[in-house]
């Protein structure tokens, strides 16, 4: 008969991850020593083997994407810790209270390497690389045979275009485990898993408003209607904020491109500017427009860059 102990544990310490599973084989004849610690009669010679792996993360995945990072590029060294050969096959798993936006923006390459020390952001990618993104990423080209004490290498870059990110919200995050598989024969296994986290901040200012005009409102000869082409924003803009004179605070918002001054008084002059906001409170340059009280049309000129 043959007894078949097993263990495994997780240890975490950073993007350190490591496993371990004991298998003792003990022959199946004559008899042998208990859980309880109750000796029996010489059970014969027993053959005992470890099935563990080691995955780190370095250098690490971990960023914030923003105007000044677009890109991260580290490894994954993958030990196998064990006494014995195994099969190793590694996989990519999005955390379910990831933002799913931020995941299909974030473009994932990924390719082996014999050391983890190449996996710079100078490295160039193989056109074999392995390419998804967050959202689609499941195996890694990670995987065939380690025997023991041997490592295998891969190098992972991400990158967003953080210029081009409508619908995701600043803020957003995403948290991906890459969990390594060892096993040996068909019943001994063990499992090693290190997180990524990766997240995006908008400190993108949108575009100024263009061809700002200014003219009578036909609801009344003192109103004045102001009307202006849209600004860009690499997430969108939720606002424009109108002054006038040059007023600390708004006369009023709007999320249309047209706003009208009912509070405006016949024969006198008037400088109108407009400011686009997007969702996190970054402004645009002002665009701006003045009135003269003589003439007939008001005056327009272009956006004048913030001080």
């Amino acid at each position: 008969m043959s007894d078949v102990r097993s263990a495994w544990s997780v240890l975490g310490a950073g993007a350190l991850a490591v496993a371990v599973a004991v298998a003792a084989l003990l022959p199946g004849t004559g008899s042998f020593a208990l859980w309880n610690g109750v000796a029996t009669t010489d059970a014969g010679a027993v053959t005992a083997a470890t099935v563990s792996v080691r995955e780190t993360i370095a250098p690490p995945l971990d960023v914030v994407y923003d105007s000044g990072r677009t890109t991260a590029t580290g490894g994954v060294l993958v030990t196998n810790t064990g006494s014995v050969t195994t099969s190793v096959s590694t996989l990519a798993t999005l955390s379910p209270d990831s933002s799913a936006p931020l995941a299909a923006a974030v473009s994932v390459l990924a390719w082996p390497t014999a050391s983890t020390a190449s996996c710079t952001a100078s490295a160039v990618a193989p056109s074999t690389a392995y390419s998804a993104t967050w959202a689609s990423a499941a195996g890694l080209p990670l995987t065939g045979t380690l025997d023991p004490g041997a490592s295998s290498g891969l190098c992972i870059r991400t990158s967003m275009n953080v210029a081009s990110a409508s619908g995701i919200a600043s803020g957003s995050a995403v948290t991906v485990a890459i969990t390594t598989t060892v096993k040996a024969g068909t019943t001994w296994s063990s499992t090693a898993t290190a997180d990524v986290r990766q997240s995006f901040s908008d400190d993108l200012a949108p575009s100024a408003p263009t061809a700002l005009t200014a003219s009578p409102a036909a609801s009344s000869t003192d109103a004045v209607a102001l009307s202006w082409a849209a600004s860009t924003d690499n997430v969108g803009v939720v606002g424009y904020d109108v002054y006038r004179n040059g007023t600390a605070a708004p006369i009023g918002s709007t999320s249309s491109t047209t706003f009208t001054d009912d509070g405006a008084a016949p024969g006198t002059a008037y400088t109108y500017s407009v400011v686009a906001r997007d969702a996190v409170g970054l402004t645009s340059p002002p665009a701006i427009v003045v009135i003269e009280p003589s003439a007939a049309d008001p005056a327009t000129s272009s956006p004048t860059p913030a001080r």
